[in-house]
Formats: structure tokens, C-alpha cells, sequence
């Protein structure tokens, strides 16, 4: 392992390096969102109702429960380095200017920024790189206990984020692809790596699967509702086009940016997709290779999209973060791979190049607004709080720990730049008190306040009451009153 650090230790350090100046502004104040408001004081058992068991243990040991920004950012960034490193050993990229364009394209990834606007960033950095780690042992590595090992690092990976489980397949699939495209490609070494990673694969799955089952058992607790989770198994024919129709409109929307107007990010992913294609012509048209190698490289690549996707078929309430959308950085590498492997025309040797760099930094941009953006929300929803208290506060009522909320305060109502691209999830400029829960917990945390709320049936009761049905909506004077003897906060209808 120290030779192996040794020989990577320029990459190793500038991909370090690249994640602090890219995340830099995340990494060195405090933008909480709604996940640290649920998530405070979580301790070692935090994520099971997930099936995310090991996260809570991973994030207590590498931080803390709390939120420390600048202890996880460094955590996050050394295990994105390592997981850098290894990677490019798997991919094998020759040229030292993709190589480059590689490690920037993977660090300012909307998917990497999004999941540095969560307080389990450190843990869920810690799931890539044993995923990633698993793949690498199952193709490098010759000791029979390699396998055993890739199957825990598998094994603890889903327990802490269950999406790097398809990056890891992904990274295999382009290893072999890759192989193939440099003419390294032999029989014998792929099936003996396609056997031991599968069945660390498929054993890092049921491994994964006995252990959670047995925690809910011992633990007397079912999951949670939250994206599916407990609905997961076959569905109805409806229920699959219904979902097929979800995962079409969330590609389209990740590479066009989901916007009505044309965006330097959708003109940008227009261009990439016509070098993916240009790519594949590129491989089809080879004479130098068999016709049976071609078409298995041009059905190879461009399934990373769809295992990307593929957890919409588990279940009809799956939707998609960006933080999920982490395979469709293979895409911009099938491209990388292709000209760093093949000769093309001196021209694109150019435009290709810069075309990705300018992707790079458009992303770099996006990223730090999306930070700034959590700064924005935080200070509104602090204002939000503080100004409720005070109205509380005012009342004439002696007991002042149980209070009824009703709605929760719109979105903005503005066209929001950041939604001009793909949504990267808890980084926007709407206040973050979703629900009674989240309010009762920010004020707690904040300001040491104990409030208590009312079950979802009181507060229907609550709110069809005529005197609440006049009163008006935050934040107009007169949103948060006494209703026979029930401290009423109105934010919406």
C-alpha cells in the first residue's frame, strides 16, 4: 500500500488539493440545511431506517454527529483522493492532460457538490472509496482473501450509501471496456477478474441484505417510506412505465438542465453528446478491430446511463438527487478514453479538450453557487425562526411548548438560477423548515428552545377551524395566535 501511494503520490496530491479549492467554500463555514437540523445528535444507530446502518458508526468515527464542516471537508477530501487514485489506475488514462481533465470533471461534479451539502459527506465519501477499493482488489489483486475483503468493502459501502454500489459496476464494466479499447484485452485475466468481482458483488449484496434484515429484527424497527425504500420489489405493469417515464424525464432533464430557456450548461452537454457519438462511429468504423469487439464496445459504454438510473425500477416512489447521478460522469469519460486511445483529428485534439475544461470550470462555478445559495437559506430560515419566537414570546399564554404549525413557508417564487442546471439537492434559496418536526428541532438546536408539536390528525382539526382559516400567512402580522388556548403559527394555507 505505501508503494502504491508512493508511485500515485502527485495525483494523490493535487486531486487533494483540487478539493479544497473547489469545495473550499463549503468546507470552511457552516451552511446547514434541513438534513443537520434531522440529523444533530443522530449517533452511531443514525441512517437504519434507510437501510444506511453504517453510517451513523462511519460518521461518528471519522467526525462527529454534529455538523463540523472543516473536519469533513478534509476527511471527504482525503478519501475522494484516495478513491482519484485508485480509479485512474483501474481506467489507465496515458495522457497527463486527460488525466487532468478527469480528476476535475470528477471532484466539481454536480453530484460531488451535492453530496458535500450533507453533514454525512465524510461518510459517504468513505462508501465511494470502499466501493471503487472493492473493484480494484477484485482486478489487481491475486490473494484468495482479496475476494473476502472486496465482499466487506461492498458490504459496508451499502450500508453507508446504497447508490456507489452501481458506480463500482459501472467502474468495472469501463475497465473492461477500456481494455479492450487499448488491445490489452486477454480472455483468461478478464474471466478470472469478471468471477472474483461478481462474487464479491453479489456477496456484498446479500451480505448487506442478512445484516440489515437482522438489525431490524434485533432493533424492533421497519424502513422508512423515504424514496421507496419500503415499497421496493416487483411492480405493476403501470407502475414500471410510470417509472420508466420518470427515469427518461430525469436524464433529459440532468443533461439539458431542465431549463426552458437554452443554458451554457444544455449547449455544452449538446456538444459532449455529438463527441459521444463521433466516438462511436470512431469504434464502429475500425476496421482494425473484429465487427464482434465493436459492437460489444459500442453496447458496453453507453450503459452507464441506464444502471445509473436502474433504482427506479425498484420501487414506484424512487426520485432522484444529483447526488445519485454520479454515473453519468462515465459518459464525459467514454469520450476521454476514446481520445486518449485512438487517433482523431489534431483539431479536436483541441476542441475536445477545451470544451471539457470549460465544462469543468462551468461546473466549479455552479458549485460555489449552490454553497452560497445554502448560506442564503440558513440566514433565511434563522430569521424565519427568530421571528416567530418573538411573536411567541408576546403572547399572552402561560404555557408556550406546544405549539400547532400549520403549511410551511413557499418556495421562492422567482426564476432560481441554479435550477437552470441540474438540481443539486440541499443547496437552494428556500427556508428549510419543512414541518413542524424541522421547526421544533432548529429551535431547540439554535436557540435551546423546547417546542412540542401535534399529530397529523389535531392539526387538520386545527387548521379547518374557522378563526385559523382567517388568520393570514407568514410573514404578515397576525400569523402566529392563540386559537382557543393552542398557539397557532400559520405559515402557508
Amino acid at each position: 500500500m505505501v508503494n502504491f501511494l508512493n508511485d500515485n503520490k502527485r495525483q494523490l496530491i493535487f486531486s487533494f488539493c483540487m478539493v479544497l479549492v473547489v469545495h473550499m467554500m463549503k468546507i470552511v463555514n457552516y451552511y446547514p440545511n434541513a438534513d443537520d437540523i434531522v440529523g444533530i445528535k443522530m449517533g452511531i444507530l443514525g441512517g437504519r431506517l434507510l437501510g444506511r446502518w453504517f453510517s451513523g458508526i462511519a460518521l461518528s468515527v471519522l467526525s462527529s454527529p454534529y455538523d463540523l464542516p472543516w473536519v469533513g471537508g478534509v476527511v471527504s477530501a482525503i478519501f475522494i483522493s484516495l478513491t482519484m487514485v485508485v480509479f485512474l489506475n483501474i481506467v489507465r488514462i496515458e495522457s497527463k492532460l486527460y488525466r487532468f481533465i478527469a480528476i476535475f470533471l470528477f471532484i466539481d461534479f454536480p453530484s460531488m457538490a451535492s453530496a458535500f451539502t450533507y453533514f454525512w459527506c465524510p461518510a459517504f465519501m468513505l462508501a465511494l472509496f470502499l466501493a471503487i477499493f472493492s473493484v480494484y482488489l477484485c482486478i489487481f489483486s491475486t490473494r484468495k482473501i482479496s475476494v473476502a475483503v472486496s465482499t466487506l468493502c461492498f458490504i459496508l459501502s451499502l450500508g453507508i450509501y446504497q447508490i456507489y454500489y452501481l458506480v463500482a459496476l459501472i467502474t468495472f464494466l469501463y475497465y473492461i471496456g477500456n481494455e479492450l479499447l487499448a488491445n490489452k484485452f486477454i480472455l483468461s485475466n478478464v474471466k478470472r477478474q469478471s468471477i472474483r468481482f461478481f462474487i464479491s458483488y453479489i456477496g456484498g449484496a446479500g451480505g448487506y441484505w442478512f445484516i440489515n434484515n437482522l438489525l431490524m429484527r434485533v432493533f424492533n424497527y421497519e424502513m422508512t417510506s423515504y424514496q421507496g425504500i419500503s415499497e421496493i420489489g416487483i411492480m405493476s405493469i403501470e407502475e414500471y412505465i410510470f417509472s420508466i417515464k420518470k427515469m427518461v424525464n430525469q436524464i433529459y432533464i440532468f443533461w439539458s438542465g431542465g431549463s426552458k430557456y437554452i443554458t451554457i450548461y444544455g449547449t455544452i452537454n449538446i456538444i459532449v453528446i455529438i463527441f459521444v457519438l463521433y466516438c462511436l462511429s470512431i469504434i464502429l468504423f475500425n476496421k482494425n478491430n473484429c465487427l464482434c469487439k465493436r459492437i460489444i464496445l459500442c453496447l458496453l459504454f453507453p450503459l452507464a446511463v441506464p444502471i445509473t438510473y436502474c433504482y427506479y425500477l425498484l420501487s414506484p416512489n424512487v426520485f432522484y438527487h444529483s447526488i445519485m447521478e454520479l454515473g453519468n460522469y462515465f459518459v464525459y469519460l467514454f469520450v476521454i478514453l476514446v481520445i486518449d486511445k485512438y487517433k482523431i483529428s489534431k483539431y479536436l485534439h483541441y476542441i475536445i479538450p477545451s470544451i471539457l475544461i470549460i465544462l469543468c470550470y462551468y461546473h466549479f462555478l455552479n458549485d460555489n453557487i449552490a454553497y452560497q445559495q445554502m448560506n442564503m437559506s440558513y440566514e433565511k430560515t434563522k430569521f424565519a425562526v427568530t421571528k416567530t419566537l418573538l411573536q411567541i414570546d408576546q403572547l399572552e399564554i402561560e404555557n408556550t411548548n406546544k405549539i400547532a404549525i400549520i403549511g410551511r413557508i413557499p418556495p421562492d417564487d422567482y426564476e432560481n438560477e441554479i435550477r437552470a442546471i441540474p438540481l443539486i439537492t440541499g443547496a437552494s434559496t428556500n427556508n428549510f423548515v419543512a414541518s413542524q418536526y424541522h421547526f421544533n428541532r432548529f429551535s431547540n438546536y439554535f436557540f435551546g428552545r423546547k417546542h412540542f408539536g401535534y399529530g397529523d390528525t389535531e392539526l387538520n382539526e386545527i387548521s379547518e377551524k374557522r378563526e385559523v382559516q382567517l388568520m393570514p400567512s407568514y410573514p404578515k402580522d397576525g400569523y402566529v395566535k392563540v386559537v382557543d388556548g393552542i398557539i397557532v403559527i400559520k405559515l402557508s394555507e
